[in-house]
């Protein structure tokens, strides 16, 4: 019953670019100076995490990390290695390498959390179940025992940052909910998913993810007359992910879109 974590965990595929009030300037100017990062432009690190994304090339990202690991106790840098280090995690290869990384953000994100003042900072508890869930995705115990962290991280990241990621506290906790076997096995539930990855496609319609999704949950919840609307929010995806901004990681979703086509193809047979 915890195969659907597997799944769940590479939602946390294209990380939000929600604010984060990041102090000072000299890490990166240090890096450069050195010649490791003298590639990237001259920024702040406030800067440089909102501008970081799924595309983002992977040796700036590792510029990044490095400008954190050195950086000061400000309160506000482990958000910044949260991302960092998850970005970098959810795109290796290496198994162990990946694990050491999200590790390593999820300390980050925690540490985020433990600051006075930041117990409110919903893009931390957002952060925190990513890399949370790429820590346990190898792992069927630990997955499984993580669930309901993962849920109430994801929850409190819904309360205070719904739009953080394109809705992705909405779009990770509706795949959530789809992909848990129901109570009281653990904490599947049909009805929230739906509900949560409609909100998702309403408020950000542009982001593939939210459309995929809610038509993967149409179909999995074999919801009356959910067919057309299924197909239509398909078909959508499919759209999203032929732009050029979303062509580069269109391929890692590929077997999802596939998998997703066969059921429409099934139910209509």
């Amino acid at each position: 019953g915890v195969v659907f974590l597997c799944f769940f965990m590479a939602v946390c595929l294209a990380v939000g670019l929600g604010g984060c009030k990041v102090k000072g300037t000299k890490q990166l100017a240090v890096l450069a100076a050195e010649g490791q990062c003298s590639h990237i432009p001259a920024q702040t690190l406030l800067e440089a995490y909102t501008t970081i994304n799924h595309t983002t090339k992977s040796d700036v990202l590792q510029c990044l990390l490095t400008a954190v690991r050195r950086g000061s106790s400000d309160a506000q840098r482990p958000l910044l290695g949260a991302k960092t280090a998850y970005l970098l995690a959810d795109r290796e290869a290496d198994k162990k390498t990946a694990h050491q990384l999200a590790s390593e953000g999820l300390r980050f994100a925690e540490a985020a959390l433990a600051v006075d003042g930041n117990t409110d900072d919903g893009n931390a508890h957002y952060y925190l179940a990513l890399t949370l869930g790429l820590v346990v995705r190898d792992d069927r115990l630990k997955a499984f025992a993580s669930v309901k962290r993962l849920e109430r991280h994801l929850k409190r990241a819904l309360e205070l940052s719904p739009q953080v990621d394109e809705s992705g506290p909405r779009r990770v906790l509706g795949l959530l909910y789809i992909e848990a076997p129901p109570w009281p096995t653990s904490i599947g539930d049909a009805d929230q998913s739906l509900e949560l990855l409609d909100a998702a496609t309403k408020h950000h319609p542009n982001h593939p993810l939210n459309q995929l999704f809610y038509a993967y949950a149409l179909l999995t919840a074999e919801e009356e007359d959910g067919l057309e609307s299924a197909i239509q929010h398909f078909a959508e995806a499919q759209r999203l992910f032929g732009l050029p901004h979303w062509q580069a990681v269109a391929p890692r979703w590929q077997d999802k879109l596939t998998a997703t086509k066969k059921q429409i193809a099934d139910f209509q047979n």
